[in-house]
């Protein structure tokens, strides 16, 4: 199905007519987006650029890999590493910008802003 900015696209549906979709974009070739339709309105929540660049956020990706919190003052996790079973976090970044090394070591020197 196309339309629009939209070059090919591809949908699975469930029974409520609730789908995650897979978007080739016309206007940048080689872009793809993923997301989902819930009632009527899709939302993405991945790019893939034809540059390597990936956000796993609703917006375009300004770097290799672009994670973003929910809101500008968000202190929910943005970045989480988790152990192979699923029973602890290793290492989490919030949109307040704190990272914790859990049960880890911490840097023994002060990392200047960039």
């Amino acid at each position: 199905q196309g339309g629009g900015g939209t070059a090919c696209e591809y949908r699975i549906r469930d029974a409520y007519s609730k789908y995650v979709y897979w978007r080739g974009i016309a206007s940048v070739p080689g872009d793809s987006r993923w997301g989902m339709n819930l009632s009527g309105v899709d939302t993405r929540l991945m790019t893939l650029k034809a540059t390597g660049a990936l956000a796993l956020s609703p917006v375009d990706p300004t770097a290799q890999l672009d994670v973003r919190a929910q809101g500008a003052l968000s202190t929910d996790v943005v970045f989480r590493l988790r152990n192979s079973a699923d029973t602890d976090d290793i290492v989490t970044v919030t949109g307040t910008n704190v990272m914790a090394i859990h049960n880890g070591t911490a840097p023994a020197a002060t990392i200047a802003a960039a």
